[in-house]
């Protein structure tokens, strides 16, 4: 097998060069801008109509977020508060208090998840012929 001789004034040349030049960083940004575009626009999400709530993975309820109101779960020790279309877990006693972190969610698909307490949310759509559309996924 026969190698090309190693010119030394190539090899100096892109051990000088920059790894990257700012034509290189402007064509990044500008991809990763139009990636963002399209992924917005090509998968909208919609607003949700209604949060499913499921305890020991069967539902339990279905609640409108048409409706401010507060609901007492497992027992009174989880509160879930629906306020101005979008739903919370506001009151809680499990010991990592994810489920509080996630605070409101309001697009369909989208979910909260208490694992100690064994209580899932999910926010789903209305499609406008009385069938509730789950995003991304269902359950």
């Amino acid at each position: 097998m026969k190698f090309l001789p190693k010119d030394k004034n190539l090899i100096e040349h892109y051990r000088k060069s920059p790894a990257f030049t700012a034509a290189d960083l402007i064509l990044a940004a500008l991809i990763v801008f139009a990636v963002t575009v399209c992924v917005t626009y090509l998968f909208p999400t919609e607003s949700a109509a209604a949060a499913y709530v499921y305890v020991n993975g069967k539902e339990v309820a279905v609640y409108s977020l048409d409706t401010d109101r507060e609901i007492p779960l497992a027992e009174g020790k989880v509160l879930l508060t629906v306020s101005d279309g979008a739903v919370a877990i506001t009151e809680n006693d499990c010991p990592n208090g994810i489920c509080l972190k996630t605070g409101f969610i309001s697009r369909a698909g989208e979910r909260i998840v208490c694992v100690p307490n064994k209580i899932v949310v999910v926010l789903r759509s209305f499609d406008g012929s009385g069938i509730y559309v789950t995003g991304g996924g269902g359950s």
